[in-house]
């Protein structure tokens, strides 16, 4: 986990999800094949959340604990091998394209819902119901900064040279949940 800025960024926020797409989530992900080839782990993925603090996950389900050094290795030296040789511009443009059309077509019949609970966001941590809500000149920027380095420039500060980061290993206990269950039944 990475602390990766402030969700009142909303460049930044649209770009840390095209890299969460990008570096794992998409089948030939950079990130993704290294782990699944490295043979940590059964469900590899990205997470993020935008809330006040910007959280980015790697994440691998089903892994040995005894891989954690090498999980950690794999996605730093990756991340710093994208970050010089740049990103793949298909999978780029793919994932923005795909986050841009999703951004704007919200076209169901909770409609309303949706625009609430984009405004709350803005509202809560920008102090501006409108910030989540104008995501145009944010596209348009993105675009143009894209084609100049952007994300790799994200991948060097927000991954690479980030102090904010968390490594955590989550072991199941088998039975543990029979157990509390039998115990709250006395």
């Amino acid at each position: 986990n990475f602390v990766t800025g402030l969700g009142k960024d909303q460049k930044l926020v649209y770009a840390l999800n095209i890299l969460s797409e990008v570096l794992v989530n998409q089948e030939t992900a950079p990130i993704r094949k290294a782990i699944e080839a490295a043979g940590i782990g059964k469900d590899i993925s990205a997470d993020f959340s935008s809330l006040n603090q910007n959280v980015f996950s790697f994440i691998s389900q089903n892994a040995n604990p005894i891989d954690k050094e090498n999980f950690r290795k794999i996605i730093f030296d990756k991340l710093k091998e994208i970050s010089e040789k740049g990103l793949d511009k298909e999978s780029v443009e793919g994932a923005f394209n795909r986050i841009e059309f999703r951004t704007k077509e919200l076209n169901n019949a909770q409609l309303g819902l949706l625009y609430g609970f984009r405004a709350i966001s803005g509202w809560m941590y920008g102090n501006n119901p409108f910030l989540t809500l104008e995501y145009e000149n944010i596209f348009k920027e993105l675009r143009i900064d894209i084609a100049n380095g952007y994300l790799e420039k994200v991948i060097k500060e927000y991954f690479l040279k980030n102090n904010h980061c968390l490594f955590l290993i989550l072991n199941p206990e088998p039975g543990l949940e029979k157990q509390k269950t039998a115990e709250m039944e006395r």
